[in-house]
């Protein structure tokens, strides 16, 4: 059995009455707790990215992404990678003063 680990899903919907509920209830049905949730418009095309955070496991995730997809006024769901391993990379980039370097172009 795989075990529980965060998951951010990156949701692209139409940009309709009521499709953040039907989305947030699809994940409050199976007992998930939406632990963060961003929407924003994405451009000017009538569409919406939801970006929601839940802990489940690899498996719970692709059938939730199956059950997404059903969901007429979704167009695209992407699973973004595991939030802690993003955290990790991000911390390591500063340590290694990543940051300064772009912004330069020479190595301290």
């Amino acid at each position: 059995m795989s075990q529980a680990a965060t998951q951010q899903f990156s949701i692209l919907v139409e940009n309709r009455f009521g499709v953040l509920f039907t989305i947030t209830a699809l994940f409050c049905a199976r007992g998930y707790n939406v632990e963060m949730l961003t929407v924003r418009p994405e451009g000017q095309n009538g569409l919406s990215r939801i970006k929601l955070t839940v802990q489940c496991s690899s498996a719970r995730c692709d059938q939730i992404v199956k059950q997404l997809n059903k969901v007429l006024d979704v167009v695209d769901v992407v699973i973004a990678l595991d939030v802690l391993d993003v955290l990790v990379v991000l911390d390591l980039l500063e340590v290694l003063n990543v940051a300064h370097v772009a912004r330069s172009g020479s190595v301290s």
